[in-house]
């Protein structure tokens, strides 16, 4: 990272405990903080591969086509700004859905790069800052809880017809279970 800023991805509403569950969707943002009032121009792109092979991971859906943009590139689907989304000096992030990939597909590694550029149309006086972020599938596709020595687990997963919940308890109790 260049200058006196930086970049980042979150996920909006966070993450199961466990790891991304395969096929769900989650609001990514990424975003660049710039403390340099000169870089006036920002921008983005990210990209999710999986962590084993390097190939596509997921897939990127575009929720505000007036900041963002998708670009198909050697099978990879970057994220990116769009003009009208890089006009705001200091800080900006972008928002765009990601839809986790099948079973079995193990770790997503994202790669972000960000520009704070000075908006003279070439990369001279340009500030880059990059971040990545990992994320590993839930093996299970739920959560799975253990709590006070109580062990819960739920099978089969992935389920269609029906599901077998299976606990042990340390003591005789009240067990509540909650479906959503």
């Amino acid at each position: 990272n260049q200058g006196p800023g930086f970049a980042n991805i979150t996920i909006m509403g966070g993450l199961p405990v466990g790891g991304y569950i395969a096929g769900q969707h989650y609001g990514m943002m990424p975003y660049l903080i710039s403390n340099d009032t000169t870089r006036t121009c920002l921008g983005f792109e990210i990209v999710a591969r999986l962590q084993s092979n390097g190939h596509s991971a997921g897939n990127a859906v575009i929720s505000d086509p007036t900041l963002t943009q998708l670009v198909i590139y050697n099978g990879y689907q970057y994220v990116e700004q769009t003009a009208a989304g890089s006009n705001n000096p200091l800080m900006h992030s972008w928002m765009y859905d990601w839809t986790a990939p099948p079973p079995g597909s193990g770790c997503v590694i994202f790669y972000l790069a960000c520009v704070a550029g000075n908006c003279n149309g070439a990369a001279s006086g340009d500030l880059v800052y990059t971040d990545s972020l990992v994320l590993c599938e839930n093996p299970a596709g739920v959560n799975e809880y253990s709590h006070e020595g109580n062990i819960y687990s739920i099978s089969p997963n992935p389920a269609t017809n029906y599901v077998t919940v299976e606990f042990s308890v340390t003591k005789p109790q009240v067990v509540m279970l909650f479906v959503y």
